[in-house]
């Protein structure tokens, strides 16, 4: 009697366990396994003043694949150097997705001055963690968009009678306009540049401009004046 409550007791804890087993692994991310990642091996041997990474730490995102299959919920790091994607596992292990990936979003990133933005993140290749992938923020999206290209280059620098290297990493935005034909074109912050890029609604976009007194010098004044663009019909 004692053995056969003792042969019940771990047949119970023998169906558990493996029960959670499956349940784990049904709850997993379908990304880690898609991602067919490879393992983060550290081995920097320098100094960094600034950094490589999109966002320095990582944050929720839902990423699109170049199969067109969506994956929500992954912590990521997007390195603009590397052009590479690192994501966290549920156990907290950092592999890099070797899978293509064509697009990012960041539905809630916190920004340098404290406030949260949903970030696009896009490329004009067909994926962005592929070699010489050039890598855009969209600003405002539909017939035409305006983005923001966004790249970081370093260099390295040793000073006399020191051992170590200082990697100095430099951050470069810049605004484009992708027209109706697909071209990505970088934007010139003149009213002359929007009146040609949208010419095909060129007087009302002028009348528009001249109405809400729209210096056509910042970011903001071209995303206020493509958002009008591509609400004409």
């Amino acid at each position: 009697m004692v053995l056969k409550t003792i042969f019940m007791r771990y047949g119970l804890l023998l169906i558990l366990t493996t029960l959670m087993g499956f349940l784990t692994h049904a709850q997993q991310n379908p990304f880690m396994n898609d991602a067919n990642g490879r393992p983060l091996y550290w081995g920097s041997n320098y100094i960094a003043d600034g950094s490589p990474f999109y966002h320095d730490s990582y944050n929720l995102a839902e990423i699109t694949s170049t199969n067109g299959k969506v994956y929500k919920d992954v912590r990521i790091k997007l390195n603009l150097v590397d052009l590479t994607i690192q994501y966290m596992t549920e156990d907290g292990g950092e592999m890099i997705a070797s899978t293509g990936i064509k697009s990012i979003r960041f539905p809630v990133l916190l920004t340098e001055d404290g406030t949260k933005s949903n970030v696009w993140l896009i490329s004009s290749t067909p994926s962005i963690n592929q070699p010489n992938a050039v890598i855009y923020q969209v600003l405002d999206s539909g017939k035409v968009s305006l983005l923001k290209k966004i790249s970081i280059t370093y260099r390295d620098e040793k000073k006399y009678g020191e051992a170590v290297i200082t990697r100095h990493f430099d951050r470069k935005e810049t605004e484009y306009l992708r027209q109706v034909n697909g071209e990505y074109v970088k934007l010139d912050k003149s009213r002359s540049f929007i009146l040609t890029a949208l010419s095909d609604k060129r007087e009302r976009v002028d009348n528009y401009i001249t109405n809400n007194n729209i210096k056509c010098k910042s970011a903001k004044d071209f995303q206020q004046i493509v958002v009008y663009y591509n609400s004409l019909e």
